[in-house]
């Protein structure tokens, strides 16, 4: 799975688990509360790329990976970015 797709499914298992436990913004989970064969993600996501995803998550913040393109490898305009897609992409 694409690194982006990987946050995209952070950041709604996030959400869902503040709504379940009535967390507003600013309210922290970690993986423990997100992932297992009964919660919101069933595995703990990978970064393809080799980066890595934060171990406590905010409500309300978007997750991040630590991976950086390397300048000589990214000849479409940020195409490999590894972040959430702004709602306009």
């Amino acid at each position: 799975m694409k690194c982006h797709e990987n946050l995209i499914k952070i950041e709604g298992a996030v959400d869902q688990w503040a709504v379940e436990y009535d967390k507003s913004d600013g309210a922290t989970a970690v993986w423990g509360e997100l992932v297992a064969k009964t919660l919101y993600l069933k595995k703990t996501p990978r970064c393809r790329g080799g980066g890595d995803y934060p171990t406590t998550f905010e409500v309300g913040v978007t997750p991040t990976c630590t991976y950086t393109t390397p300048a000589w490898f990214d000849t479409q305009g940020d195409k490999y970015k590894h972040k959430v897609p702004d709602a306009a992409d």
